[in-house]
């Protein structure tokens, strides 16, 4: 008796597991298709920092602006210049 019910309670979540992931998959390939996912980031940043100039303040540091089309595509500056990055005024 007991030996049944944790076998399927062992079954269900295995079940419950292959069907979330199955769902994230098809979520994923969806997302992907239609592009949703840059633009879904951009509201969700701008819905979190409450403000349209402080996310345009942001997005123009250098590290962030090649990723807005504001200037060259760069990746993060060198550790020893972290130090010199001129941050918004409201994140110092």
């Amino acid at each position: 008796m007991i030996t049944t019910i944790v076998g399927f309670a062992i079954s269900m979540a295995f079940l419950f597991l292959m069907l979330s992931a199955a769902c994230s998959a098809i979520q994923e390939i969806v997302a992907n298709l239609f592009r949703w996912r840059a633009g879904t980031l951009e509201r969700g940043i701008a819905g979190l920092l409450m403000s349209e100039p402080f996310k345009e303040e942001l997005y123009r540091l250098p590290p962030l602006a090649g990723n807005f089309g504001i200037g060259p595509r760069t990746s993060l500056p060198p550790r020893s210049r972290w130090r010199s990055c001129r941050w918004p005024k409201t994140m110092a």
